[in-house]
């Protein structure tokens, strides 16, 4: 039974902190794109340096 748990949590995190993500952006429509916009620079900016590091065995 908690293996189960375990399993449908591991199933809904990345779900539950996508939902609260939105829960995040600002209510103005301009805004929320700036927000949005921004995270996706971000994340291309951690990709970047990803593909940089050596990656570790």
């Amino acid at each position: 039974m908690a293996e189960h748990r375990k399993e449908l949590e591991k199933k809904t995190k990345p779900i539950l902190d996508t939902l609260r993500s939105y829960q995040d952006l600002p209510p103005d429509k301009a805004l929320a794109a700036l927000a949005i916009e921004d995270k996706k620079r971000q994340y291309a900016e951690i990709m970047r340096h990803s593909s940089i590091l050596p990656c570790r065995s």
